[in-house]
């Protein structure tokens, strides 16, 4: 994320004191609101609701956090988490006009994801489960990476065209259209804000520049082919 701020001051609108997010994720250009993620210590345990019945003895886990939204009781600090994670969103929305395109709740083994807070943090909201991604335990996050890392990731969160895997190319090219492939690097400069301390043990913060490489593919295609486009990396 190119500008992650720990520890954010924002106004609380419920207890109207000054809280502090644990990271904040904007946009360096436009300061748009992206990522909160919020951290919680390891002994925290995942949410339950406190009354289950009927068909809810034992819901999965964006269901009883979807529950837990609308109100339900559930065990625990969950309801104060939720709450206190509602007002931070409430709080970011009427700063920036814009809610975050993403909230990350996690412990260091378990991670819920909420793929759209304006549905579970803001008012009218349907806190729909399908919304909502959780994994119960490191071993989870490890054998789902690639659903993990695809929906934070930086272009889809601000709503970049994401690259094709091989296999989804014939989904979007037709072979008959393309006149050559070719392989490169997508090279990206970032600047990422750090804290540095100086001789003086005075912290600043400064901004880091970097670099981000990742490998890519080219699809040349024929001039007036039937694809979409004539070319693509």
């Amino acid at each position: 994320m190119p500008n992650l701020v720990p520890e954010a001051p924002i106004a609380s609108l419920e207890k109207g004191t000054i809280r502090f997010l644990d990271y904040l994720g904007l946009e360096r250009h436009t300061q748009r609101p992206l990522l909160v993620v919020e951290t919680k210590r390891p002994s925290a345990q995942l949410p339950r609701l406190s009354r289950p019945s009927g068909d809810f003895l034992s819901p999965h886990l964006p269901e009883v956090i979807s529950r837990g939204l609308a109100g339900e009781p559930l065990v625990g600090q969950w309801p104060e988490w939720l709450s206190t994670l509602r007002d931070y969103i409430r709080f970011v929305h009427a700063r920036a006009n814009q809610a975050p395109r993403r909230v990350l709740l996690t412990n260091g083994d378990w991670l819920i994801l909420f793929l759209d807070p304006c549905d579970a943090f803001l008012e009218g909201g349907t806190y729909d489960a399908e919304h909502i991604l959780a994994f119960s335990k490191r071993s989870e996050i490890e054998q789902r990476y690639t659903e993990l890392f695809r929906f934070p990731e930086h272009g889809t969160v601000v709503g970049e065209t994401s690259g094709l895997t091989p296999g989804e190319l014939p989904f979007h090219v037709f072979g008959e259209d393309v006149d050559r492939l070719m392989h490169g690097l997508h090279l990206r400069y970032i600047e990422q804000r750090r804290v540095w301390r100086g001789v003086q043990h005075k912290a600043d913060e400064v901004d880091d520049p970097g670099a981000a490489i990742m490998p890519g593919s080219g699809v040349i295609g024929l001039p007036g082919g039937s694809s979409n486009y004539a070319s693509k990396w």
